[in-house]
């Protein structure tokens, strides 16, 4: 058999030798864990209507799901050639909700983070409530996740649910869209 032929015979060995000289060691992976499992619904009670219905609230209307002392601050900013819109900042100590008011459409989530008690949501989800009240309110018997990322309908806004040891630990509010 010509050598050229011999060497092409041994080619499949040498490719599985080196395959298996360069294959991870199964005790390397074995340091990495997998990203915490999550999960995304569809459900507008807890997405845009977080707040309850806030597209014709006033800011008393929206104080009122604070449970502590909330500090309003407003920023106006004037769109090119446009009517001017507004920033109102709801903060308490460790919260912050910033809503996009224009006078025209009323008030719409830009974002948000609640990390502690002082805040009651939709559905009186608050920091604290156990997983399996928050399931209720899905109307899910059970799930594996701890973090869950609610979207309305459109997907304008996501409200994103985390837990920790059976309760809910902080909410994080997006607008996804500009």
């Amino acid at each position: 058999m010509p050598r050229k032929y011999c060497l092409l015979a041994l080619l499949p060995f040498a490719l599985l030798l080196a395959y298996c000289q360069n294959k991870p060691s199964q005790k390397a992976t074995q340091h990495y864990e997998p990203a915490p499992p999550d999960t995304t619904i569809v459900y507008n009670e807890l997405s845009s209507k977080i707040l309850g219905r806030i597209l014709s609230a006033d800011t008393n209307r929206i104080k009122k799901r604070f449970t502590v002392p909330v500090k309003i601050t407003v920023n106006e900013k004037q769109a090119d050639g446009g009517d001017p819109y507004y920033f109102y900042v709801f903060t308490t100590p460790g919260n912050k909700i910033t809503l996009f008011y224009k006078p025209s459409e009323g008030f719409y989530i830009e974002s948000g983070l609640i990390t502690r008690e002082g805040i009651t949501l939709n559905k009186d989800v608050a920091i604290g409530i156990e997983k399996a009240a928050f399931l209720q309110i899905l109307e899910l018997k059970e799930s594996k996740f701890n973090l869950f990322h609610i979207v309305n309908d459109d997907a304008t806004v996501q409200s994103s649910f985390y837990f920790k040891n059976g309760k809910l630990s902080s909410v994080q509010l997006t607008q996804t869209v500009e």
